[in-house]
């Protein structure tokens, strides 16, 4: 499949310790598809998000999200309403304990795309680090 969407992200973490609030945007070519009730999400990341060489998956369902990363940077964040969720983050400098914990989670996509926005809190090593937002607009192209 080429790519066939225009896949807009938009993050903002704002960390527990009073720190000041870091946002990041990108706006990519990506693939957007739907398969057995679920919506995929495929971009590649660029070094302005600091994960150069990384391909990013995002897999939507009714009540979960999963974002798969693959490349310089692996990880795979699970989120689902009702608990934290244990996952591990590899990067170039080593494997790094995570938990994540949703707090809210939309998703208005449709077979031309639409927009998800989910916000999670992230533990590293059980101490609270962030509260994170994640907004992913998709536009399909044609």
């Amino acid at each position: 499949m080429e790519n066939n969407a225009m896949i807009k992200i938009v993050t903002v973490q704002q960390p527990f310790d009073g720190g000041a609030e870091d946002r990041f945007e990108l706006e990519t070519l990506g693939k957007f598809s739907k398969k057995n009730d679920k919506f995929y999400i495929m971009y590649d990341e660029t070094e302005l998000t600091g994960f150069k060489n990384t391909k990013t998956i995002v897999k939507i369902a009714e009540d979960n999200i999963i974002l798969s990363r693959k490349g310089d940077v692996e990880s795979k964040m699970e989120f689902s309403l009702g608990g934290k969720r244990l996952c591990n983050y590899n990067t170039p400098y080593g494997m790094i304990p995570v938990a994540t914990e949703l707090r809210e989670f939309k998703n208005d996509l449709g077979e031309d795309g639409g927009k998800v926005k989910l916000s999670y809190t992230i533990d590293f090593n059980n101490e609270s680090y962030a509260l994170n937002t994640l907004h992913i607009s998709v536009r399909t192209k044609g």
